[in-house]
């Protein structure tokens, strides 16, 4: 694997003039610029630099290849988000792209619905993710309506608010998170959305009521399954304008935690019988076939 490099990018982003004229339809670069390995980008958002750390599987630089984005929460980092998803490794074992966006400030965060997602947060966020998009595209090879988003606590409030923009969401392939029910923007996208809660998770307590309100156009029917001994998956068909799937698992015993994370701090030590969801959101959005996972 390449050594870790350090990648520095200057995208200009500017607001208004340039929102209208970005072109969210642009080509990918292939072959890819940037080679197999973990790589430190920095890119200009208005006056801040912003960074971000990708994972290039070892493959042909022109194949064109999924991407995840994967988004932190409040108080958590880039390197702990990445031990906690494994992402890396599933992207070694099915060739896609993974990303980690870095928040800011010493207690590093976002700037979701409101400075309070998490606190004292200011920076237009929004615009770094237009950024970050920009950037995917112009240097590695992505296959075309293959960019997910997957975020976890206030990284979820974060993907969840960028179902809004439409410079983000005409970009993105479909959407993931866990940890928060605190999800604003019904209605404002189409694409397949994945999502789960810890029963005992306070800041997730809402996530059954959450899955009826945003499923409440969908015309299938809601059926429950029970996927493991704690877990239970609820799904409805035939959602939004392109008939989409939209799944929710909920976790019978599980805090604040990812559901299946091999670390960290208390989140450790799972049932083993809680479900991965890395594992089931690779599943859901095709990139996996383990069989482990039932997806309808």
């Amino acid at each position: 694997m390449a050594a870790r490099v350090c990648l520095v990018l200057l995208v200009l982003v500017f607001v208004g003039a340039r929102s209208a004229s970005l072109n969210t339809t642009k080509k990918s670069t292939c072959p890819s610029t940037v080679g197999p390995g973990d790589h430190e980008v920095t890119v200009r958002v208005g006056s801040s630099n912003r960074k971000y750390e990708v994972h290039v599987p070892d493959m042909d630089p022109g194949t064109q290849a999924p991407v995840f984005i994967n988004v932190h929460g409040c108080t958590s980092s880039v390197t702990k988000f990445k031990s906690i998803t494994e992402m890396n490794s599933y992207a070694d074992q099915h060739k896609f792209i993974s990303v980690y966006p870095e928040g800011t400030g010493v207690i590093k965060g976002w700037n979701a619905y409101s400075s309070q997602s998490c606190p004292f947060k200011t920076e237009n966020d929004q615009e770094f993710f237009i950024a970050l998009l920009a950037n995917i595209k112009e240097t590695l090879c992505v296959a075309e309506n293959k960019i997910f988003l997957n975020g976890f606590s206030n990284g979820a409030e974060m993907v969840t608010a960028l179902t809004c923009n439409r410079l983000v969401d005409d970009q993105v392939a479909g959407y993931a998170w866990g940890g928060s029910d605190n999800y604003q923007n019904f209605g404002c996208s189409s694409k397949p959305m994945l999502f789960t809660c810890g029963v005992s998770d306070g800041y997730c307590e809402r996530g059954l009521e959450l899955f009826d309100s945003i499923t409440q156009d969908c015309k299938g029917s809601r059926t429950e399954t029970q996927v493991t001994a704690t877990t239970t998956k609820f799904s409805k068909s035939q959602c939004g304008s392109q008939n989409v799937v939209i799944d929710f698992y909920q976790v019978d015993g599980l805090d604040h935690c990812y559901p299946g994370a091999p670390c960290c701090d208390d989140c450790s030590n799972q049932n083993p019988e809680n479900i991965n969801f890395s594992e089931v959101l690779l599943e859901y959005f095709g990139i996996s076939n383990s069989g482990k996972i039932q997806v309808q």
